[in-house]
């Protein structure tokens, strides 16, 4: 049949068949070709998506071994030297521990790394040594390693290897423990002087208290007041000896160590022997942030100042 033998309504309707069947091609071909683009644009953002998630894995693994390092390499120096100076208990490498972590925490990995540049020869050195090894780390580390930020073994001997056959590290940590047992000596001398002022003094407040009891000329009440006042002139001059002497900042943190521990209950209790305060172990303490501060200023890392000593006697 014709289109022109047809009524209007059968051509129309004809028409609109074709019409309709035209749009719906079209519009199945627009459909395809978003799908395809669509589909493109999925891809394209999937591996863009892709890209910035390994860029980021890649950038936090480097953050994150970058800082073990710098952890690794600064405490090879400080723990080193206080090896040399001292018979370390396992409290006493957690405390070295974390005061070179909580001073990486504060100040910043990086901001760390970009002041020791061109400073000294030492701190130029130990700078190249930890890049170098992230850079080593981020390139032969597997997926378990990235995963869980760990530094390759291999990584971890090639570093230690180029600091025990850098003389400058060697010197450093001579310096450093050195310098610790020094402050030590002194404040054991100083301790002993201290020791023997304090027993000529109560031993002649006792051979005078004893005096005054053996002497029959004096009643009791008499006695007793004399007593008294030579026990409060006995404590004033003891506590003299310590506050007209000068003071080592050793000797000052060995102090204010003991003191912050008797501030505190379960410290009092962990650092006591038998219910008394085991002051060896108090000066073991104070020798870890001692020591601490001696390497920070020996490697020219920061400055020490008044204030910076303040703020870490306050933490103690």
């Amino acid at each position: 049949m014709s289109y022109t033998t047809m009524g209007l309504r059968e051509s129309y309707d004809v028409i609109n068949e074709i019409q309709t069947a035209r749009d719906e091609k079209i519009r199945a071909k627009q459909e395809q070709r978003l799908n395809e683009a669509n589909d493109a644009r999925y891809d394209r953002d999937m591996i863009i998506e892709s890209r910035e998630i390994y860029k980021d894995a890649i950038k936090g693994y480097r953050e994150a071994v970058t800082t073990k390092i710098l952890g690794d390499v600064l405490k090879s120096i400080y723990i080193t030297a206080l090896e040399s100076s001292t018979m370390m208990t396992e409290g006493d490498y957690n405390l070295a521990n974390k005061l070179v972590d909580t001073y990486i925490s504060e100040n910043g990995t990086f901001a760390i790394l970009r002041r020791m540049s061109g400073k000294t020869y030492l701190l130029d050195t130990l700078k190249t040594i930890v890049e170098d090894t992230a850079e080593d780390a981020e390139e032969n580390s597997d997926e378990e390693e990235k995963s869980t930020e760990e530094v390759p073994e291999k990584s971890k001997e090639d570093m230690y290897e180029k600091l025990e056959n850098e003389d400058d590290v060697n010197d450093a940590v001579n310096v450093i423990s050195q310098r610790i047992a020094a402050a030590e000596e002194e404040f054991i001398k100083k301790n002993a002087e201290d020791k023997k002022k304090i027993e000529d003094i109560v031993n002649d407040i006792n051979d005078r208290i004893q005096a005054v009891k053996d002497d029959v000329s004096k009643d009791d009440e008499t006695k007793k007041d004399v007593e008294e006042s030579y026990t409060i002139e006995k404590t004033r001059k003891i506590n003299e000896i310590y506050d007209n002497r000068t003071h080592t900042l050793f000797d000052r943190m060995v102090h204010d160590t003991a003191k912050n521990i008797y501030k505190d209950a379960q410290l009092k209790e962990s650092y006591s022997d038998e219910g008394r305060l085991d002051i060896q172990r108090v000066v073991n303490s104070t020798k870890c942030m001692y020591g601490f501060l001696e390497f920070v200023n020996t490697i020219q890392l920061d400055k020490i100042d008044k204030k910076y000593i303040e703020k870490v006697i306050a933490e103690m």
